[in-house]
């Protein structure tokens, strides 16, 4: 039984009138050698290698700067500069400050310094893109928690020598 689908020549149909026959792999190589295509799988988009203060730290020094340091220089566009989102819980969200970049490193630097104790978390989201046209294949969420100030208290016990 033969089905014949509209458009398609039978293979028996084309060997015998020389048509050129298009097999599946011949069809998968054909669409790969776009450049376009190629080109855009061969780029790498920008990974994130690099996080300041570190994920985590239980005591960042509260005059730190937010950075995210990447595998490639970044775009110095407003886009790319608003990617680095930070937000304090004990503030109420979003915190005010300044973004630039500078080669392949984000930074944020808040309007003022982090309170001590405070759980600050940031967001680098998929607008961060690279100086190639890529940008971040998905967004990047971090927490770290400023120093206290002072530390801890600490008692002495003293030994006195008696009899």
């Amino acid at each position: 039984m033969t089905v014949l689908i509209p458009g398609i020549t039978p293979l028996a149909q084309a060997q015998s009138t020389r048509q050129p026959v298009i097999k599946p792999a011949d069809h998968k190589e054909a669409s790969l050698s776009r450049p376009d295509i190629r080109t855009r799988r061969e780029r790498a988009a920008p990974a994130l290698t690099a996080l300041s203060p570190a994920p985590n730290q239980p005591n960042a020094p509260r005059t730190s700067n937010v950075a995210a340091t990447f595998s490639e220089p970044l775009s110095n566009t407003a886009a790319t500069r608003n990617a680095l989102v930070v937000f304090s819980a004990q503030r109420g969200g979003k915190l005010s400050g300044t973004a630039a970049v500078s080669g392949s490193t984000l930074t944020f630097d808040p309007a003022t310094d982090f309170r001590a104790g405070e759980t600050v978390s940031a967001t680098i989201t998929t607008a961060v893109q690279g100086t190639s046209g890529d940008v971040l294949p998905r967004s990047q969420v971090f927490q770290f928690k400023a120093a206290v100030s002072g530390g801890e208290r600490r008692q002495r016990r003293l030994r006195v020598a008696g009899p």
